[in-house]
């Protein structure tokens, strides 16, 4: 059986069903696109295996179909040029923009074409970029018939997905945050772009995957974070470009100076804004996320 027979066996009639997609799928020809296509926004990640950043570009631009309606980001260069051979384009915005006719943001409030639906503070989600992802599945909804009351109140109660700036334990003081998801150099540098302003720690480490760190380190020292590396690609592409952080040769080791750092009502943040730190680096280790927090508890 393949893909596309199992996925049609998963759909029962008026069913919906939720697939994230790779952009390594969509190396390949879909055969049947979906019927609601998303792609929050197209950053910088996996340029090792692309041409350039217009060909991994191109590469997510198969996901929308002739037939698809497309959700996309206006305040995203990349995703605002996108698909124009769609049958429908929603367009979602952090702001009132003028393409924006999905969700979008003005005045604290989120609304659309059909009125309000909810304060920017009614989504327990932390972050600009959750923002975004906030307000893609408002369009998403709001396209297929919820109501607003509906969408919001979805909004009020939906919890982090786990190690995506994941609240995992307070100890001494300090939050721990799993954001160990945060394997590209973008998703790390929208995480201290929300912690900017407040005391944290963010420790780092893996592959760079091709990716220029310009941006990354750029908001390193706008923001004045404070980092501890674990020795690899991504640091030393860091240091090479002047920004200047600890390093150690193991996770744990990291983790431990990090949590020394970080003073009380701080946080820690663990967002390697690399790949493989947790599903390589610290399998070798033998350490987990329980075994972090078991750890610095010891501490105290």
């Amino acid at each position: 059986m393949n893909a596309r027979e199992r996925i049609d066996r998963l759909v029962d009639p008026g069913s919906f069903l939720v697939l994230e997609i790779s952009n390594r799928h969509l190396n390949f020809d879909l055969n049947r696109h979906p019927d609601i296509a998303v792609i929050t926004n197209v950053t910088q990640n996996h340029m090792s295996e692309y041409e350039s950043f217009a060909r991994y570009c191109d590469a997510k631009e198969r996901l929308l179909g002739r037939e698809s309606i497309a959700v996309l980001n206006a305040d995203n260069p990349c995703t605002r040029h996108m698909g124009d051979h769609c049958k429908e384009r929603l367009f979602f915005s952090c702001r009132p923009d003028a393409i924006a006719t999905g969700a979008f943001v003005s005045g604290g409030e989120i609304l659309d074409g059909k009125g309000y639906i909810c304060d920017v503070a009614d989504v327990p989600l932390f972050g600009l970029h959750n923002l975004e992802n906030a307000l893609a599945a408002i369009t998403v909804a709001r396209s297929v018939g919820l109501s607003s009351d509906e969408v919001s109140r979805g909004l009020k109660t939906f919890c982090a997905v786990p190690e995506r700036l994941e609240l995992v334990a307070e100890i001494g003081g300090r939050k721990i945050v799993n954001d160990f998801a945060a394997t590209s150099m973008e998703s790390t540098r929208r995480a201290i772009e929300a912690y900017a302003g407040q005391p944290f720690v963010v420790v780092i480490g893996g592959e760079t995957k091709g990716v220029d760190y310009e941006p990354f380190a750029r908001t390193v020292q706008l923001t004045h974070a404070v980092i501890v590396g674990v020795k690899s690609e991504v640091t030393d592409v860091l240091h090479r470009l002047g920004i200047e952080f600890e390093t150690h040769p193991t996770v744990r080791e990291a983790v431990r100076a990090a949590f020394q750092k970080t003073p009380p009502g701080g946080t820690l943040l663990l967002s390697p804004a690399g790949a493989f730190l947790q599903s390589r680096v610290m399998v070798r280790e033998g350490l987990t996320v329980e075994d972090i927090i078991a750890e610095l508890r010891s501490l105290c």
